[in-house]
C-alpha cells in the first residue's frame, strides 16, 4: 500500500474532531434547506393523509330501556300488570321455578354477554349468506371480538363518590353506545354505521328471543316431567286414602258404638295419637285430607295445561325462528302475534292457559322493550377525517431528517474530495 493511500485512510481518524461551533455553523448555513425539507415533508404527509386517509363515521345509540329503569316506571308498570292478571286468574298456575330471566334491560353484565354473542351471530349470518354482498366484508369484521372492542364503546353513567375520582365501580348503568366505522369513502362510512346500528338492535333482539325460547324449552321439559310425577304420586296417595276411608266406614258399621263420640275439631290423621280417637273423628280427618289432595291435584292438572300451551307455542315459535333470517325485531313481532292468536282461541275457563300465555307475552314484550325499542338512535351519524396531527408531524420529522442526511452526505463528500485534492502526489 502506498503512503498516499495510507494517508487518505488515516486522515479522517486523525484530523476529524466534533466541534460544536462547526455544527452550529452547519445549521446556520443550511437552515433554509432544512426548513424547506421539513415543510415539504409535512405537505407530502398531509397530502397523503388527505388522499389515502379514511373517514371516521360516528353514531350514538341511546339505551332508552336502562334510562326508563332508572326512573322506576318500567318495573312498576310491569309488576302492576303481572299482579292484576294473576289475581284475575286466581293463581290458577303455580309459578315455575325454571322461569327464564325476563329482565332484559341492558346493563353492564348483559352488554358483556351481548358483545360476546353478537360476533358469533355475525359469523352465523355469514354462514347462512344472510348479509347483502356489499356488506359481507363488514360482517366479516364484526365476526371478530376485537372489532367490537375497538368500534363499539359503552358510555356509562358517572357517579361521583366523595373522596374518589372517576366512575364508581358499582355503577352499571349504560347511557349510550358510540359506534364508529372507518372507510375511505364518506358515504360508505355513514352507510356502514347504519348497518352496524341495525345489526346491534336486530341481533340483540334475536339473541334475547332465542335465549328466552331455549330457557323456556328447558323449563317446559323439566316442568312437564316434574308435574306428571307429582300427579302420579298424588293420585296414588288419593287411591290409598279412599281405600282407607272405605275400611273405616266398614268399621263404623261393624262397631257403631266406636263412632258415637262427638267430634270437637278437625285433627291431623297422620299424628301418632290419631289412632286413639273415635272412628268418626278419624273419618273426618281422612276426608279433609282427601279434599286437600284433590285440590292439589286440580292445581297440578292446571299446571299441566300451562305446560301444554307452552309446548304449543314453542312448536310454532321454532318455525318462526327459522324463517326470521336472524332479524330479532321481526321475530319478536311475529312471536307476539302468535301469542295473541293463541289467546283468541281460549275461553274464560282456560285460566291456566291464559296465565301461561300471559307470562310468555310479558317476557316477549320485555325483550322487545330492552333490545329493540330500548335501543334508539339519537341523531344522524356524522363522518369526518380525523387524526391528521400524527401523520403530518411524522412527515415534518421525516422531511427534516431526510434533508439533514442529504446535506451531511453532501458536506462529507465535498470534504473527501478536498482531502484527495490536497494530498501530496505519490512518490515515483
Amino acid at each position: 500500500m502506498s503512503s498516499q493511500e495510507q494517508h487518505l485512510i488515516q486522515a479522517p481518524y486523525d484530523e476529524d474532531e466534533i466541534d460544536l461551533l462547526d455544527m452550529l455553523a452547519f445549521f446556520l448555513d443550511h437552515w433554509k434547506q432544512l426548513l424547506i425539507g421539513t415543510v415539504v415533508g409535512g405537505l407530502i404527509a398531509g397530502g397523503g393523509w388527505a388522499y389515502w386517509g379514511k373517514y371516521q363515521a360516528e353514531l350514538l345509540l341511546i339505551n332508552v330501556g336502562e334510562l326508563a329503569k332508572s326512573t322506576g316506571q318500567t318495573d312498576a308498570v310491569r309488576e302492576a300488570v303481572r299482579d292484576a292478571v294473576r289475581e284475575a286468574v286466581q293463581d290458577a298456575a303455580q309459578p315455575n321455578e325454571d322461569e327464564p330471566d325476563t329482565s332484559y334491560l341492558i346493563d353492564h353484565r348483559r352488554w358483556q354477554s351481548l358483545s360476546s354473542g353478537l360476533p358469533i351471530l355475525a359469523e352465523e349470518m355469514l354462514g347462512a349468506h344472510i348479509p347483502a354482498p356489499n356488506d359481507t366484508k363488514l360482517f366479516e369484521a364484526m365476526s371478530k371480538q376485537t372489532w367490537w372492542e375497538n368500534n363499539v364503546t359503552a358510555i356509562y353513567l358517572e357517579e361521583k363518590v366523595p373522596g374518589r375520582k372517576g366512575r364508581s365501580t358499582d355503577t352499571d348503568t349504560i347511557l349510550r353506545w358510540k359506534v364508529t366505522n372507518q372507510h375511505r369513502d364518506q358515504a360508505e362510512a355513514l352507510k356502514n354505521v347504519g348497518v352496524i346500528a341495525g345489526f346491534i338492535k336486530a341481533g340483540a333482539a334475536y339473541l334475547g328471543a332465542r335465549n328466552y325460547l331455549i330457557a323456556l324449552e328447558a323449563g317446559n321439559v323439566r316442568g312437564v316431567a316434574n308435574n306428571r310425577n307429582s300427579i302420579l304420586k298424588k293420585e296414588n296417595d288419593l287411591h290409598y286414602l279412599l281405600k282407607r276411608i272405605q275400611a273405616y266406614e266398614a268399621l263404623v258399621k261393624r262397631f257403631p258404638e266406636a263412632g258415637t263420640n262427638k267430634v270437637q275439631q278437625v285433627v291431623d290423621i297422620k299424628t301418632a295419637s290419631a289412632k286413639y280417637l273415635s272412628l268418626n273423628t278419624q273419618l273426618v280427618a281422612l276426608n279433609t285430607e282427601v279434599i286437600d289432595l284433590k285440590e292439589s291435584l286440580a292445581k297440578d292438572r292446571d299446571d299441566l295445561e300451562h305446560f301444554v300451551i307452552q309446548r304449543h307455542f314453542l312448536d310454532k315459535a321454532a318455525t318462526l325462528t327459522s324463517e326470521s333470517n336472524y332479524n330479532g325485531v321481526l321475530l319478536l313481532e311475529r312471536l307476539i302475534e302468535l301469542v295473541d292468536s293463541l289467546q283468541r282461541q281460549l275461553t274464560e275457563s282456560d285460566h291456566a292457559k291464559i296465565a301461561g300465555l300471559f307470562d310468555i307475552h310479558s317476557a316477549l314484550v320485555d325483550i322487545k322493550t330492552g333490545f329493540s325499542t330500548g335501543i334508539d338512535q339519537s341523531l344522524e351519524p356524522t363522518a369526518a377525517k380525523k387524526g391528521w396531527v400524527l401523520p403530518v408531524a411524522a412527515g415534518l420529522v421525516a422531511g427534516f431528517v431526510l434533508m439533514l442526511f442529504l446535506l451531511m452526505l453532501k458536506n462529507a463528500t465535498q470534504k473527501l474530495r478536498e482531502r484527495r485534492a490536497s494530498a501530496p502526489p505519490a512518490a515515483s
